[in-house]
């Protein structure tokens, strides 16, 4: 599928984002080490109903490093901004994974956002998080993924998330240190905040390591009002599984 890509530009930050189909607005908020384009999948089947809006943020795929270390007050700034710039009044949030932790931090501050879902958010990880949590959460991740491939297709989006991650992580080598800094800050600091009046709908992973939904039910356990959904597979299902993915999205 063909994207039309444009950019944003904000102060000393540069953003690549992705628009295509007709609709009503959605955002896209893509997991983190990875850009908007590792999900061509979702954002197409997505674009046949909506108008999909998917920006690089800031420190991933073709947007610019930001300043200093951001948190996901931050990032959701800079995204509600993008919002601003394209004149859209409201919007669908959807957020994978780190992209989760943005949209949840943008419902709380934006008046724009008209729901929000959830696909295995980082809500209350339980545990410190820094360089060695992650490059050991990083590795065998992976190694369970490849275990779990089961087709060519599969195969094909593994190795996509995969490259795009590297091709990430060498692409930001020199401000690696920063980028990780700021991951590390929005992991630490994710007792998100969760909106008490916007429709949410959570989908989580029973077989998730990043993100556990154990950790993630006791922090949803006294909002009656949350749709949680429940689906199988390792953290990468959202790459993996698309159409799933969607078809377990609720719009209502």
């Amino acid at each position: 599928m063909d994207f039309i890509e444009n950019k944003f530009y904000r102060g000393a930050v540069t953003c690549n984002y992705i628009i295509c189909g007709k609709g009503k607005p959605l955002l896209f908020l893509h997991g983190g080490g990875t850009e908007a384009r590792t999900y061509p999948e979702i954002i197409g089947l997505l674009s046949q109903s909506y108008k999909v809006i998917a920006p690089d943020l800031p420190g991933f795929g073709r947007s610019s490093m930001p300043e200093g270390i951001w948190s996901f007050d931050d990032y959701s700034e800079f995204v509600g901004a993008l919002l601003s710039h394209l004149k859209i009044k409201s919007a669908i949030v959807v957020g994978y994974s780190f992209g989760a932790g943005v949209a949840v931090s943008l419902a709380s501050r934006s008046r724009k956002v008209k729901s929000i879902i959830l696909l295995s958010p980082p809500m209350a990880t339980g545990r410190h998080v820094d360089k060695k949590w992650i490059m050991h959460t990083v590795i065998s991740e992976a190694a369970r993924n490849i275990l779990l491939i089961r087709s060519m297709r599969q195969a094909r989006m593994f190795f996509r998330v995969a490259a795009d991650f590297i091709s990430n992580v060498v692409q930001r080598r020199h401000n690696l240190q920063s980028l990780q800094d700021s991951v590390i800050k929005c992991l630490n600091g994710c007792e998100l905040r969760m909106p008490e009046d916007i429709p949410t709908q959570v989908i989580i992973s029973r077989e998730d390591r990043i993100f556990f939904s154990q950790d993630i039910e006791n922090a949803l356990r006294n909002r009656c009002e949350t749709n949680l959904t429940y689906t199988d597979g390792p953290h990468l299902w959202v790459a993996l599984y698309p159409e799933k993915a969607v078809n377990l999205l609720n719009f209502a």
